[in-house]
């Protein structure tokens, strides 16, 4: 009830704004279905506050067009992003803002964003996963840049190189190692025979649990969502600082302009509980606001001690151009 009295308050802080027709322009990298769903329930709140509801237009994206498509997001309020990270890449950054919320959940924020320029909304690891009946962790390397060593791993190995967030760790590594090193890693890597799940991230688990494979690359943070005690996923965290243990936040930011103060509404409604459980099932992220929705081994509470601190801006171009070269693409 606090919560919604927080964002309901800054949309009702003015008896002309709560009173006048609003539209609400949305760029979001979420599906139709999904972002819809979430503006529904929006107004449903506001409906059930007496509050006029809003008109919402979304505009639909990947991520990498939110950095391309400036002249566009320029009609934007919202900016609503499951990579925050592209927020970064945006010149535009110094014309948004976002509420002031500070998360509940047991996770902790890393440093970052000091600008409060974007909000937040929720995170999710890279790592390993493995099965427990079939292999013993202490076969996996320190360092990501070293798992093309493991020789057992032949054959036994799975990955998603065509789900974007392969492109975000190679874009790391590219950022950690240089190119040079990054492309002799993806050869070596594909000489251990790894299968292809393309961008099917649920397949990776799956194939995991069932002892197709022994190991997967890919997040660990959705490895065992909503798994019951029968499955047989283990995670593992590369050592403290490896870019293996990238972390990627989803966020939204209200643009500055005549409709800020619904934008900012409406940010701050993401935080809220009603949308950070019902986006969770759609990302398997951890939501940041709402505590203990993942099993409490699917992401360590201190993983910000280990995750990586690296500028990897520019790098997922090269990282792409480096699936090419090698044929993974």
């Amino acid at each position: 009830m606090k919560k919604t009295a927080l964002w309901l308050g800054v949309l009702l802080s003015g008896a002309a704004l709560a009173q006048s027709p609003r539209t609400l322009t949305v760029f979001t990298t979420y599906k139709k279905a999904n972002a819809e769903a979430v503006a529904a329930a929006y107004n449903a709140e506001l409906s059930a506050h007496k509050a006029q509801p809003v008109t919402f237009k979304f505009m639909y994206g990947s991520n990498e067009d939110a950095a391309q498509q400036l002249a566009e997001l320029k009609e934007a309020d919202v900016i609503w992003l499951s990579n925050a990270y592209f927020f970064d890449l945006l010149p535009a950054a110094q014309a948004f803002s976002a509420p002031k919320v500070a998360p509940v959940s047991a996770v902790a924020l890393p440093k970052m964003n000091a600008a409060r320029t974007w909000l937040p909304l929720s995170v999710h690891l890279h790592g390993l996963t493995y099965n427990k009946d079939t292999l013993k962790p202490d076969i996996l390397p320190k360092n990501l840049i070293d798992l093309p060593k493991v020789s057992a791993l032949k054959g036994r190995i799975a990955w998603g190189v065509n789900n974007p967030s392969f492109t975000e760790q190679v874009a790391a590594l590219i950022a950690q190692y240089g190119e040079d090193a990054t492309k002799q890693w993806l050869l070596d890597m594909q000489k251990l025979e790894p299968r292809d799940y393309g961008s099917e991230l649920n397949g990776l688990t799956e194939a995991v649990n069932r002892g197709e494979v022994d190991v997967a690359l890919g997040l660990s943070s959705n490895a065992t969502r909503g798994r019951g005690s029968s499955y047989h996923i283990g995670l593992y965290s590369f050592a403290a600082g490896d870019v293996g243990n990238l972390a990627e936040f989803s966020g939204v930011a209200a643009l500055k302009g005549p409709q800020q103060a619904q934008a900012l509404s409406f940010a701050r409604y993401l935080s809220t509980a009603a949308p950070q459980i019902y986006m969770s099932t759609v990302n398997f992220d951890q939501p940041l606001y709402v505590a203990d929705l993942l099993p409490a081994n699917a992401i360590p509470k201190d993983y910000e001690k280990i995750v990586p601190t690296l500028e990897r801006r520019g790098n997922q171009p090269k990282a792409i151009k480096l699936f090419e070269e090698v044929g993974l693409w």
